[in-house]
C-alpha cells in the first residue's frame, strides 16, 4: 500500500513540482494540497496521511513551530521541511522540532523521494506499535459501522438503533450506539431517554478522554447498550468539530466491541469523521426514484469532500412487491453495492416500539426477521444466521457429521505445509520490521553525527533488545552506515543476515 503524503505549500508551481516528483515513486501517493495552516489542520482532521512537506514560508506561522505543534496534535505523522539553505543549523533546528528530514530547494529528485520514504517508514513502524499496544491493553479491536440516511424520512435512526439492540444481546459483546445526527437526533426519542449529558460534555475533555468521562456521558440503557446522546440545543452542534469526534470515537472504540454511529442525512465535521473511521458504511434508501438519486447525490458530495467512499453499502427499507422500484432496479441505480437484507415496509410491527420509546416491544413478524438478518450480515452476531426452518438446520447437522471425519484426514495431511507457510511469513515479517529500524536507526545516526553525538549510542537507543546486539556502525566525513542483523527462525540458516542503511548529514562547524 503506498504511504500519503500530505503538501502544506503555499505556491502553486513548487507544490505541482513536488507532488510530480513524489508521484514517480510507486510508493508514495500525494494525499492532497494545503495551501495555509488552516486548510492543513482540516485535511489532517478528515483524512489520514502518514508524511507532510511544509514549505518554510507556510502562512504567518514559522515552519518550525508548525512542526512541533504536528508533533503535539498527530505525533503518528513524519514531517519534513522543505527550505532553500539547508545548513547545520536550520538542519539541527528542525530535527529539535521534531522533524523526521529536511530537503533542500531546489527540489532533487533522489533527496525528495528517500526523505520522505524514509519518514514514512518512520510513520508506519510508529502506528504499528501503537496499534500492537493498543490491543494488549485492551484486548479487543471494536467494529465500527456508520450509518447514514440519503435523505429524510428513511428510517436510518431506526435501522442504527434496532441494529444495535440485536448485537446488544450477543453474550460478552459490549456495544456503543452515538448519535452524531448532532442537530436532529432522534434516538433520544426512540429509547425514550431524559439523559442530561451528552457528547457536548466529552468535547472540553476529548484530548484527555479517559474511563470516567466516558461513564459519565454515556448512558446506560436497560438492553445493555451505552448511548451517546447529541446536544439537547441543536445550535451547539458545531462545537463538536472533527479533532473532537475524532478523539471522542477513539475513545468509545477502545473500550467496546461494536460502536454503531448515526450520522444523519447531512455531512457534518462529526459525520465526515464517523465515515472516515468506519468499517462498515451503511446508507439507508427507501425504494424510490428521488431516493435512489439522493444516494447518488449523496456519494457524489463524499468524494468532493475527499471523505472516504469505499466500504459503503446500500441498505433497502420499507420495501414491498407492490412498489415499482425493486431491488434488481435498485442495484442498477444506485453507485454502491447494495445489501442482500431489505427491511419491508411495516410500521404497523413498529408502531408499539416507536411510540413507547421501547423498541424490545417490536412485534414479532417479518420486519423482526429482516433486521435479525441484517444484524448477522453486518457480522454483529457471530456466525451467520443459517435458515430458519428446523428440517433445513437439522440437514445441515447431519451432512456435517458426515464431512468432519474426511476433513479432519485432509487437513493432517497439510499439517506441515501450513507450518513451513507460517514460518516463512514470521521470517519475511521480522526482515521487513529490520528494514524499517535500520532505516530509523541511520536516521538517528546522521543526527548525532551533525551536531557531534556518539554515533552508535544515537543509533541503538530506539532498538529492541534483539536487536541491538545484531547492529553494526560505520561513520564517514557526512555519511552514517548502519547495518543490522535480523532473528532467523527458519531452520538451519547459517548465514548471518544483514540490512544496510546509509543516512548523509551536514556536519555542524
Amino acid at each position: 500500500m503506498s504511504n500519503r503524503v500530505l503538501l502544506a505549500i503555499p505556491e502553486s508551481a513548487l507544490a505541482l513540482e513536488a507532488a510530480a516528483l513524489i508521484e514517480e515513486g510507486s510508493e508514495l501517493q500525494v494525499a492532497g494540497l494545503a495551501t495555509t495552516v488552516q486548510e492543513l489542520y482540516e485535511m489532517l482532521a478528515v483524512d489520514s496521511a502518514d508524511v507532510v512537506l511544509v514549505h518554510q514560508e507556510i502562512g504567518s506561522m514559522s515552519a518550525m513551530d508548525l512542526t512541533r505543534e504536528l508533533g503535539t496534535h498527530h505525533p503518528e505523522v513524519g514531517v519534513v521541511m522543505l527550505v532553500e539553505e539547508p545548513d547545520a543549523e536550520v538542519l539541527r533546528a528542525a530535527l529539535q522540532a521534531g522533524a523526521r528530514g529536511v530537503v533542500g530547494l531546489p527540489l532533487n529528485l533522489d533527496e525528495l523521494q528517500s526523505t520522505t520514504q524514509s519518514a514514512a517508514q518512520w510513520s508506519a513502524a510508529l502506528q504499528a506499535r501503537v496499534r500492537d499496544e493498543r490491543t494488549e491493553t485492551t484486548g479487543r479491536t471494536a467494529k465500527m459501522i456508520a450509518v447514514a440516511g440519503a435523505k429524510g424520512g428513511t428510517g436510518a435512526t431506526t435501522i442504527a438503533v434496532h441494529t444495535a439492540m440485536r448485537a446488544a444481546k450477543r453474550r460478552g459483546q459490549s456495544v456503543c450506539l452515538v448519535d452524531f445526527d448532532l442537530q436532529a437526533g432522534d434516538v433520544r426519542l426512540l429509547l425514550d431517554l431524559s439523559h442530561r449529558r451528552s457528547v457536548i460534555d466529552l468535547v472540553d475533555v476529548a484530548g484527555d478522554l479517559n474511563v470516567q468521562h466516558l461513564d459519565e456521558a454515556l448512558y446506560p440503557h436497560r438492553s445493555g447498550l451505552r448511548v451517546l446522546l447529541p446536544p439537547p440545543e441543536g445550535e451547539r452542534a458545531e462545537e463538536v468539530d472533527a479533532p473532537a469526534a475524532r478523539a471522542i470515537l477513539g475513545g468509545i472504540r477502545s473500550r467496546f466491541d461494536v460502536v454503531i454511529v448515526d450520522v444523519g442525512t447531512t455531512v457534518t465535521d462529526a459525520g465526515a469523521v464517523a465515515v472516515e473511521m468506519a468499517d462498515d458504511i451503511l446508507v439507508v434508501a427507501t425504494p424510490d426514484v428521488p431516493c435512489m438519486r439522493a444516494v447518488n447525490r449523496l456519494l457524489q458530495l463524499w468524494d468532493r469532500l475527499q471523505v472516504r467512499t469505499d466500504g459503503v453499502r446500500v441498505l433497502l427499507n420499507q420495501t414491498s412487491k407492490a412498489m415499482e422500484v425493486q431491488p434488481e432496479l435498485a442495484g442498477k441505480v444506485v453507485a454502491a453495492p447494495l445489501l442482500s437484507t431489505t427491511i419491508p415496509a411495516g410500521f404497523k410491527e413498529l408502531q408499539p416500539a416507536v411510540n413507547t420509546g421501547a423498541p424490545d416491544r417490536l412485534e414479532d413478524g417479518a420486519t423482526a426477521k429482516a433486521l435479525d438478518r441484517l444484524a448477522g450480515e453486518l457480522g454483529l452476531l457471530g456466525a451467520r444466521s443459517a435458515d430458519p426452518s428446523r428440517n433445513g438446520r437439522r440437514g445441515l447437522r447431519h451432512r456435517s457429521r458426515q464431512e468432519v471425519g474426511a476433513l479432519s484426514v485432509e487437513l493432517s495431511g497439510l499439517a506441515p505445509l501450513l507450518a513451513l507457510t507460517v514460518l516463512l511469513v514470521w521470517q519475511l515479517a521480522l526482515i521487513g520490521y529490520t528494514f524499517v529500524l535500520s532505516g530509523n536507526a541511520a536516521q538517528e545516526g546522521s543526527r548525532a553525527l551533525a551536531v557531534g553525538s556518539d554515533v552508535r549510542a544515537a543509533a541503538e537507543a530506539n532498538l529492541p533488545p534483539a536487536w541491538q546486539d545484531r547492529l553494526e556502525v560505520e561513520e564517514g566525513g557526512s555519511w552514517v552506515e548502519v547495518r543490522l542483523g535480523f532473528p532467523i527462525v527458519w531452520p538451519n540458516w547459517q548465514t548471518p543476515p544483514l540490512v544496510t542503511s546509509r543516512m548523509g548529514t551536514v556536519i555542524e562547524e
